[in-house]
């Protein structure tokens, strides 16, 4: 791409006095995951590209992202550690990074992408600026995208289609200036206030009765005994199954459930067959945005819930929805105290060496806003082949297997991240084909 030229306008922000106060629950359970990931910290960072509608300026994406700024405390929050605990501090005024790129060709969604992996962002920044950086791509001086990347202590994936929603509508010139109902340091107010203790005591009682009445351990703990999980012993397998996704949907309406309780219970039998638990908890990651409260808020909410699975021999569109009431079920009660559930977890586990003990490991599904595209050249495959390709592993983990499903309702693309010293990288992909075949084998 020829003719790029670089300038930094910078986003500035007034918004008052800054303000801190303690991290949140959600804060703080990304903060504990990134300790526990030490070596990949690439992996708590977000990162987005957002289209730019034809005829809008420079200024005017600058101007837009400085209303996003000003109206989300998120954007303009510092990140600090006062005797080892997390502290939010919101800045009421200051310059956010943002770089402008001109080329003379137009920008691809994938070559924005790829500037927005090149966006540098320390969560805990040196210079005491909020981890957010921006960058404009522009064609003849026209915007084309912008591309962020910010941590995700700040937020989580809802937060950013949050943001993408309101930017859409800046530029649109159709956005109302209505505050969102919460900011996050109102948030941690609320945690530590008595209705938030009460609710994170009843998430408490929840946890304990889940893992007292599911007492099996889906993998065995780490071989080891090592208190240090470093090494190269953490491979991360993808796998991209063509119009799954779309067969997916349709099973899933049929069934009056939805696509993540499907995938969800096609991987506990999967998982079931190449283990001797027949009962056991499973860690899966909530988001709760369907929490009134949570309307509009730009932050971090996603937490590990955790449901109870058994009954894995059962037909695959019984167990779906008894998948789907464990899921209902369990994000009511994903909002909770981090230490506690730790503290918690040591009590009712046997082996205290893993992050998660008897729930170390998780279930992840999302749903793309874009195609996802090929994986190894995967748009020729047939209907119902499964590309399988590895990826570069993880430098470090806490957990010892980790699923993310994602979805753009034509295709899946899944990603298995494990502990070999728990569970083989053989039989994680023998579960893959199984689960991906599994679903097949359901007729909408």
């Amino acid at each position: 791409m020829a003719d790029i030229a670089q300038e930094s306008p910078g986003i500035d922000f007034h918004k008052g006095d800054s303000k801190h106060g303690p991290g949140t629950w959600g804060q703080r359970h990304i903060w504990a995951s990134l300790l526990d990931n030490r070596g990949n910290p690439e992996r708590f960072t977000m990162r987005r590209v957002w289209p730019v509608p034809t005829g809008r300026t420079v200024a005017d994406v600058v101007a837009a992202l400085r209303t996003l700024t000003e109206r989300h405390e998120a954007l303009r929050t510092r990140l600090d550690v006062d005797r080892d605990a997390l502290i939010q501090v919101v800045l009421g005024s200051g310059t956010l990074a943002c770089t402008v790129t001109d080329s003379a060709a137009p920008w691809c969604r994938a070559t924005a992408a790829h500037v927005a992996s090149e966006l540098s962002l320390d969560s805990f920044a040196h210079d005491g600026g909020p981890p957010v950086r921006f960058g404009v791509l522009s064609c003849e001086g026209g915007p084309q995208w912008v591309a962020m990347a910010i941590s995700h202590l700040l937020v989580d994936a809802d937060a950013c289609a949050v943001l993408a929603a309101e930017l859409a509508a800046l530029l649109d010139r159709t956005a109302a200036r209505q505050l969102p109902l919460f900011q996050p340091l109102q948030r941690a107010g609320y945690e530590l206030s008595p209705d938030g203790k009460t609710q994170n005591e009843r998430a408490l009682r929840f946890w304990r009765t889940t893992l007292e009445q599911h007492p099996d351990w889906l993998f065995p703990s780490r071989a080891d005994g090592e208190a240090s999980w470093q090494g190269a012993r953490f491979p991360v397998v993808q796998a991209h199954a063509p119009g799954l996704g779309r067969h997916v949907e349709e099973l899933a309406d049929q069934l009056r459930i939805s696509a993540a309780a499907l995938c969800t219970a096609a991987f506990c039998q999967a998982f079931a067959a190449y283990s001797d638990a027949t009962s056991y908890p499973l860690g899966v990651t909530c988001s709760n945005r369907v929490l009134p409260w949570s309307r509009g808020y730009v932050g971090s909410l996603a937490q590990q819930g955790v449901i109870g699975v058994q009954g894995t021999h059962a037909p695959l569109d019984q167990l779906a929805r008894r998948a789907s009431q464990s899921l209902l079920q369990g994000h009511r009660f994903s909002l909770y105290d981090q230490d506690d559930v730790f503290a918690l977890i040591d009590q009712v586990g046997t082996d205290k060496r893993d992050f998660y003990g008897p729930v170390s490991n998780f279930v992840n599904f999302q749903y793309r806003p874009a195609p996802i595209g090929a994986v190894g050249g995967a748009e020729h495959s047939p209907r119902r082949d499964l590309v399988i390709t590895e990826a570069a592993p993880q430098q470090d983990s806490a957990v010892r297997f980790g699923l993310h499903i994602g979805s753009d309702t034509t295709d899946l693309v899944v990603r298995i991240s494990l502990d070999q010293a728990c569970v083989s990288e053989d039989t994680m992909r023998a579960a893959l084909r199984e689960a991906t075949d599994r679903l097949w084998s359901l007729a909408p």
